[in-house]
């Protein structure tokens, strides 16, 4: 690796992805720009201008990228990469593991019906001009390969694309079993609309017509959405937000509720599945392809009732029946395929043959 100096463009960064960048000698560069230039109005083109003219400027002097860096690993889309791209004259690969194809998703929808607005039009422009910008994508699973692909064939350019499973922390998760005994249920993630977090009063309402004891526990990262789920009063629905010890709560949980519009892989499910709880999770979470494992039956549409008919199929088992759902989840889990040690080696060799294969495509 020490021939290809790699720059890691970093937002978080998520812990998975530093340890990524680690293990091939990356420097690190915060960039989070993105927020600033959505934030800008439409009809403003002075502003945008003038963003665009500072980032250039801005780029030009900081320290660590006049190093001779060869390529730039993206920790999901910015706007900017493609501005670092061409300033560094390097090459550019995109650590795909946001939403950024749920929204190139929506937008196309909009424009093959031919009702994109003005500033949609410009963001549409923004993220094909990032794609084409890709020399190499390293996608967090199968679903998203499988966006990557499609929309290269759409835009025209045929982007090499590796596969490479983020890792969970097996130990500590690992200690923690639940019981089992309960009809609580949990979610954990941010509260943000791709995520599903809009979906959870109505999926619950099914549930509790069904299971009359059934408690919902939301946990993660509070957002402007916490307010809507707060005004949905009910004593057995909680907004419990971030906290430290999530372990509390799986294993005292029998379901983990993931009803993502589109999660790339959500390390979350595989957390709560090591624990031993029964995942729910719709076919557009990346996570699905370890719950498959377990049972198809575990993976509904994007559609409250589909969900909830999931939940309420589980949580009306016996316990014998719970416990061997259960051990399959632990035994997929905590297999090696997402320990640290497998993730991280996986990405460096991984990353290592997309970029011969970039280099081979420039010969």
């Amino acid at each position: 690796m020490r021939s290809h100096t790699t720059l890691f463009l970093y937002q978080g960064p998520h812990p998975v992805h530093k340890a990524w960048a680690e293990s091939i000698g990356a420097s690190f560069l915060y960039h989070n720009m993105i927020v600033s230039i959505d934030r800008i109005s439409e009809f403003n083109r002075f502003l945008r201008r003038a963003w665009h003219l500072c980032l250039r400027g801005a780029l030009s002097i900081i320290p660590m990228v006049k190093r001779d860096v060869h390529y730039i690993l993206s920790e999901g889309y910015t706007s900017t990469s493609p501005i670092l791209k061409s300033k560094l004259k390097t090459k550019l690969v995109f650590l795909a593991a946001d939403s950024f194809f749920y929204e190139v998703e929506y937008l196309f929808s909009k424009l093959r019906t031919g009702s994109l607005s003005g500033w949609e039009r410009r963001r549409w422009k923004l993220y094909t001009d990032f794609l084409r910008s890709c020399d190499g994508v390293i996608a967090v699973s199968d679903m998203v390969k499988g966006d990557v692909e499609k929309f290269s064939r759409v835009l025209g350019k045929d982007i090499p694309v590796r596969v490479v499973y983020p890792f969970i922390d097996q130990v500590r998760f690992s200690k923690y079993r639940t019981s089992l005994k309960t009809n609580n249920i949990v979610f954990s993630g941010a509260h943000v609309l791709v995520k599903g977090i809009e979906l959870l009063p109505e999926i619950f309402s099914y549930v509790k017509k069904e299971v009359r004891d059934v408690k919902l526990y939301i946990l993660g990262r509070e957002t402007r959405y916490t307010r809507m789920l707060r005004s949905f009063k009910h004593v057995d629905f909680k907004v419990v937000g971030y906290v430290e010890n999530v372990e509390y709560f799986l294993r005292n949980a029998t379901v983990l509720l993931h009803p993502a519009l589109y999660d790339p892989f959500p390390v979350a499910v595989i957390e709560a599945m090591a624990t031993g709880l029964i995942p729910i999770v719709t076919e557009r979470t990346g996570s699905a392809e370890a719950v498959r494992k377990v049972s198809e039956g575990l993976i509904a549409k994007v559609e409250p009732k589909d969900i909830a008919d999931k939940v309420v199929s589980i949580l009306t088992l016996d316990h014998k029946a719970r416990f061997e759902l259960s051990e399959k989840c632990r035994e997929i889990a905590l297999s090696p395929t997402y320990s640290r040690e497998y993730s991280v080696e996986s990405f460096r060799r991984n990353y290592l043959n997309l970029i011969h294969e970039i280099e081979s495509c420039y010969q």
